[in-house]
């Protein structure tokens, strides 16, 4: 599984914000971790996630790259893997939406919201690591 954590880089904005933004904003590669059978992420502090279409997937590294946008859109590594977390340059693509963790009933309801809006189903990862599904369009 590829997701893309919304708020991994910084906490501009809102939720509904950062997801118009992903859902509308973007035509260039962006990043996303890729997480093992086992759903355990290393990146812990955000809470939701947008699952990326597994051939929307260009390539995963071994590591954590940092990577800069080139003229042509793609993303490029600017050092080599470091770190426990796999990072995957990805197409924006998305075909759910993922918590994990309380939400606040605010962010629960934009992330129902807008799993309506744009006819996503909404998943939750338990604290034992399971996938159960929410919410199905």
């Amino acid at each position: 599984m590829f997701i893309r954590w919304l708020g991994a880089y910084g906490k501009a904005g809102n939720l509904a914000d950062s997801m118009d933004y992903e859902f509308r904003g973007l035509t260039r590669e962006i990043c996303a971790e890729a997480v093992g059978k086992h759903f355990q992420p290393a990146i812990t502090h955000c809470k939701v996630g947008l699952v990326v279409k597994r051939s929307a997937v260009r390539r995963v590294a071994k590591g954590d790259v940092w990577s800069e946008v080139g003229q042509d859109g793609r993303l490029y590594p600017t050092r080599r893997p470091r770190g426990k977390t796999r990072e995957a340059f990805c197409l924006p693509v998305y075909v759910a939406i993922i918590y994990q963790r309380q939400l606040s009933q605010e962010n629960y309801q934009t992330v129902m919201t807008k799993a309506r809006e744009y006819g996503l189903p909404v998943l939750r990862r338990l604290p034992d690591g399971q996938i159960k599904e929410i919410w199905k369009p």
